[in-house]
C-alpha cells in the first residue's frame, strides 16, 4: 500500500462559511475512501484477542457473549480489557450506546459497568434492541420485530395509497416493491421463528 495514502493529509472545519486553519491529520483513516472500511477492519482485527468472551464484529459494531452466572465476572473483565484496548489505540467506545441483554428465562441480571467521560456508568439492560436492522428480544421470539415491520409497512402502504391515487397498477406495484416490500423481506427468516 502506498504510504502516501495515510500520510500528509490535512483537514479543516467550515461552519456557516467560516473556515478554520488547516491542520495535519495525525491518526485515523480517510472517511468515504474505498480503502476506509478495509483499513478499519485491519485496525480492529486484534480486538477479539484481548477478551475471553465470544466476540462478534461487524463493521464498527461489537458484541460480546458469554454464559452466565459463571461468565458474568469474565464479561465485566472483558469490558475492562476492551477499555484498555481502546485507550491504547485511541478509539473510544460510546458507553451510552452499549447495552446489555440477558437472554433466557433464568438469566442472572448482573450489572455491567464501563467508563464514560471519566465516570463509571452502569450499562443499560434492555429487553429488546435493534441489531443490524433486526429487533432482537431477550427471549429470541422475534414477535416484536415482526410487529414493528408490519406496522411500518402498513404506514407506508397507507401513504402510498393516499399519495399516488392516479397511478396505474403497474407503477403502484413497482413503488410497493421498491418502498414497502423491503421492510417485510429484510431479515424475514426470523419471522419463521416467531
Amino acid at each position: 500500500m502506498d504510504k502516501g495514502f495515510l500520510t500528509g493529509r490535512k483537514q479543516r472545519v467550515v461552519v456557516n462559511g467560516e473556515e478554520s486553519a488547516w491542520m495535519e491529520v495525525l491518526s485515523g483513516i480517510p472517511q468515504g475512501s474505498v480503502l476506509g472500511p478495509f483499513l478499519f477492519v485491519v485496525f480492529v482485527n486484534d480486538l477479539p484477542n484481548c477478551v475471553h468472551s465470544t466476540t462478534f464484529l461487524f463493521a464498527d459494531d461489537t458484541k460480546l457473549t458469554t454464559r452466565v452466572p459463571g461468565g458474568a465476572q469474565t464479561l465485566q473483565d472483558d469490558l475492562d480489557s476492551l477499555q484498555q484496548w481502546s485507550s491504547i489505540w485511541q478509539l473510544k467506545f460510546n458507553a451510552e450506546k452499549c447495552k446489555v441483554m440477558h437472554i433466557g428465562k433464568d438469566a442472572n441480571h448482573f450489572e455491567y459497568k464501563m467508563s464514560h467521560e471519566g465516570k463509571l456508568i452502569s450499562l443499560e439492560s434492555v429487553e429488546i434492541e435493534k441489531d443490524l436492522g433486526v429487533n432482537m428480544d431477550s427471549e429470541l421470539k422475534f414477535r416484536k420485530h415482526v410487529h414493528i415491520q408490519v406496522e411500518k409497512a402498513n404506514r407506508l402502504l397507507g401513504l402510498l395509497r393516499r399519495g399516488f391515487t392516479a397511478l396505474d397498477s403497474y407503477s403502484m406495484c413497482t413503488l410497493y416493491k421498491a418502498i414497502i416490500r423491503p421492510h417485510l423481506e429484510y431479515g424475514n427468516n426470523v419471522d419463521l421463528a416467531s
